[in-house]
């Protein structure tokens, strides 16, 4: 849908045109939790964020960091009236734009390349069934194409711009040149007898001294080491024989993306909990005590859901860390009375994941292979077959 009327615009310097739509969002992203103001004052306590603000980069891409952080865009009908700066603004969306990694067929050498996740499109109510929504998304593809292909010759970086979005509408992006790539999540109830079940089996008696909280605050050995191990295991995804053939992309594991999610927990807690909080302090997950296994989890407290954001078993035969582990993200579902765990079935990279997972499968808690609210689709223009590329580690911390 194109019409000379339509037109896209950044408003990642206006605060006020993106405090006009967020408050028109929150009708839709917003919460009982708290109130419209609060809301906002959440999205803007997330775009001082690091990793939206002021996003760490090698000096080597220095010259694209305007390229890069959180983006704001706003959709107008021009032909409506005119009445002040907000009169025509018909839909609005954001993007987060990050370093991500393309690396060639039979190779094992990372271009680094112009990442874009899309979030937050919306169309107020009077407006929708308009064709807005499509129409934005098709200037949204343009603005970034044209960012993508008007650069000088031989720019790897922004020549394979890749974007990628998290659909709650399904396949509607499908139209739009984004090929959705499904992947199924694992849910667990907050369930004292699911925590009998798992720990059942368990051969160690005193797990909880064989764990250390992880708090993203502290960038302390163990953290820096869980990162570590989280991009050694991306590269390796990347390089195994079934991959190789194919283009393969990839967003590392990143300290600033965890605290972006963190800063979310922690602002809607002190609003939402605050004496709960004051007598269970939040943790960010746990590691094992003497492997590098760790789970980094992230509280959803609008759904009432613990989501994995990084689940890493150090041997994947090791199913006594994983279930230690798991034990863990239980026992913070009852420590918050928080309804409900979801795991990306990405995470769970274990050598017998089906035996693993079947030994769930008699448990009312537990529905395995759900379908995932958050449908991802990635989108890239320089390749001529999308089939041909490969996205790794496609999880819950690149959602955006």
């Amino acid at each position: 849908m194109t019409s000379k009327n339509y037109k896209l615009f950044e408003i990642t310097d206006d605060q006020e045109m993106i405090e006009y739509c967020h408050r028109k969002n929150a009708v839709t992203w917003g919460s009982d939790l708290y109130n419209t103001d609060q809301y906002i004052l959440r999205e803007k306590h997330l775009k001082e964020q690091t990793i939206c603000s002021t996003p760490i980069i090698s000096s080597s891409l220095e010259k694209y960091r305007k390229y890069l952080g959180a983006k704001y865009f706003t959709f107008l009908d021009l032909s409506l009236p005119s009445k002040d700066k907000f009169s025509q603004i018909v839909s609005s969306c954001e993007t987060l734009n990050r370093v991500g990694y393309i690396q060639p067929p039979n190779s094992t050498s990372s271009i680094p390349s112009l990442s874009i996740c899309i979030g937050g499109v919306f169309t107020p109510a009077e407006f929708r069934g308009r064709g807005y929504a499509s129409a934005m998304i098709e200037h949204l593809n343009r603005f970034y194409d044209d960012i993508s292909t008007s650069n000088e010759s031989g720019d790897s970086f922004l020549t394979h711009t890749t974007m990628f979005l998290y659909s709650e509408v399904g396949d509607f992006y499908k139209k739009f040149g984004y090929q959705s790539r499904h992947i199924p999540v694992h849910e667990f109830i907050n369930d004292a007898s699911l925590v009998d079940h798992v720990t059942k089996d368990l051969k160690l008696s005193s797990y909880q001294e064989d764990v250390i909280p992880l708090n993203l605050d502290h960038d302390d050995n163990n953290l820096k080491e869980c990162i570590k191990q989280e991009i050694l295991e991306c590269e390796r995804l990347s390089a195994c024989k079934s991959t190789m053939g194919k283009y393969r992309f990839f967003l590392m594991p990143d300290l600033d993306i965890y605290k972006w999610f963190k800063a979310r927990d922690v602002f809607i807690s002190n609003i939402a909990f605050s004496d709960l909080i004051d007598k269970h302090p939040l943790v960010d997950g746990y590691k094992i005590k003497d492997t590098k296994s760790h789970v980094i989890w992230h509280h959803n407290w609008n759904e009432s859901k613990l989501y994995v954001l990084k689940l890493y078993i150090e041997d994947d035969k090791n199913v006594e860390d994983l279930t230690v582990l798991l034990v863990k993200c239980l026992e913070e579902l009852k420590k918050y009375n928080i309804k409900k765990l979801v795991l990306w079935d990405d995470d769970l990279k274990i050598a017998d994941k089906n035996e693993f997972l079947a030994s769930f499968s008699a448990h009312n808690g537990v529905h395995l292979k759900a379908e995932n609210g958050s449908l991802s689709a990635i989108r890239a223009i320089w390749i001529d077959d999308i089939n041909r590329l490969e996205w790794i580690n496609n999880s819950k911390y690149l959602w955006f």
